[in-house]
C-alpha cells in the first residue's frame, strides 16, 4: 500500500480503488502513534494491538515523517501535541505539504479550546484531550 497523496488520490471511488482499512498485508488497520512519552506510547500502543490494530510507534515527528517519505503508509495517525524538535501541528502541516492525506487524530493532555481549533485548522480529523 502506498501513501495516498494529492497526486494519486482518487477523484471518484470507482476510478481507482484504494485499499480499505484492514485490507493491508496483515488484514488489520495500521495505526501510526507519535508520542514522546515512552511509557504512555507503549501502554496505549499495546491496547490498540490488543484491539486488533497494527501499531507503528514513533517518539518524534521527524521519524514519523521519514517513515512516510520512505513510501510507507497507514490508515490513521494518532498524534501528540508536544513532541521534541517540532510540535504535532507542525508535523501535520509538514505531512500535508508532502501530500500525506491520512486521517490524523490528536491525542493529547492539552484541553484548551484553542488547541483544538489549531489542530482542526491544520487538517486534523479530530482532537481528543
Amino acid at each position: 500500500m502506498t501513501t495516498q497523496t494529492r497526486e494519486n488520490a482518487s477523484v471518484s471511488p470507482s476510478s481507482a480503488p484504494l485499499l480499505l482499512p484492514g485490507e493491508g498485508p496483515s488484514g488489520r488497520i495500521r495505526l501510526i502513534f507519535v508520542d514522546d512519552d515512552d511509557n504512555y506510547r507503549e501502554a496505549i500502543g499495546a491496547e490498540f494491538v490488543e484491539q486488533g490494530f497494527d501499531v507503528v510507534e514513533f517518539s518524534a515527528g521527524d521519524a514519523a515523517a521519514d517513515y512516510f517519505a520512505e513510501g510507507n503508509s497507514a490508515d490513521i495517525i494518532l498524534l501528540d501535541w508536544k513532541l521534541p524538535k517540532q510540535s504535532g501541528p507542525d508535523l501535520l502541516r509538514q505531512l500535508r505539504r508532502r501530500g500525506v492525506l491520512i486521517p490524523v487524530v490528536f491525542l493529547t493532555g492539552l484541553a484548551a479550546e484553542t488547541y483544538e481549533e489549531v489542530a482542526l485548522d491544520c487538517g486534523a480529523l479530530d482532537f481528543v484531550d
